[in-house]
């Protein structure tokens, strides 16, 4: 089957099996979003921050996202 690579590479899941990433060339970008839908939540504010600093892109980056800009 076709999946995430961060599924593939979790550590839960890593070594189970074998997998080879589909090369970009081949389809268009699977472009994500993250949309704060209650911003007077702080905890979800925080978060909604939290994702978008250096800390969380090297971890998105680590299981192979590609961060806004193309700086992945």
């Amino acid at each position: 089957g076709i999946f995430a690579r961060a599924l593939a590479e979790a550590p839960d899941i890593r070594g189970r099996g074998r997998s080879a990433p589909i090369p970009a060339e081949w389809h268009a970008p699977l472009r994500q979003r993250m949309v704060l839908l209650r911003p007077e939540d702080t905890v979800a504010r925080d978060f909604f921050t939290f994702l978008r600093g250096s800390e969380a892109g090297a971890v998105l980056q680590r299981y192979g996202f590609e961060l806004p800009g193309g700086s992945g």
